[in-house]
């Protein structure tokens, strides 16, 4: 089954921008695409109704809170069980891509291999698959069951990209 989804410019203000854009394109839209930083206290008001009949997947950035290292040790545990909760008290399906396209040199989190310059919230590749893990079971053991996870590393291929295989948290 292929779903169709998007983020529209103006729909988190007013969620029938997403409906307008589906009706022209004339197929439905059943993921609602958001970005939310750690200081977003989500889900809006507006994704109740982005998300309804749809999945909200959010690239959840993550890099303002702690470095991966800070990540994978636990710094952020209480913020992230307080997020864990209302993520599961949102009720619809959420699939969450924390630190979306983290292998961009455009991101502070980028992963680097061991031995090379770190970004200023990055850190090893070893330290990004902890950070990445230690959020999915953080979240999980909260109960939180209407989540499923997404790595999305960018596509794009070029000299300072790291590569999608190195940070692979499995």
């Amino acid at each position: 089954m292929v779903r169709l989804g998007a983020w529209v410019e103006g729909m988190d203000a007013d969620p029938s921008v997403l409906d307008r854009y589906a009706e022209q394109l004339g197929v439905p839209m059943d993921i609602a695409g958001i970005f939310r930083g750690p200081d977003d206290d989500w889900p809006y008001p507006g994704d109740v109704e982005l998300g309804e009949g749809r999945t909200l997947l959010v690239s959840w950035h993550l890099d303002e809170k702690a470095d991966m290292a800070g990540w994978a040790a636990g710094d952020q545990d209480g913020w992230l069980r307080e997020a864990a909760a209302r993520i599961q008290g949102h009720g619809g399906p959420v699939v969450l891509r924390p630190w979306a396209e983290m292998n961009g040199d455009w991101v502070g989190f980028q992963p680097t291999p061991r031995g090379a310059a770190p970004r200023p919230r990055g850190g090893t590749y070893e330290e990004f698959i902890g950070a990445w893990r230690h959020v999915v079971e953080t979240v999980r053991s909260c109960g939180v069951t209407n989540v499923k996870w997404a790595f999305n590393p960018t596509a794009d291929t070029y000299p300072q990209t790291t590569p999608r295989r190195g940070p692979l948290p499995g």
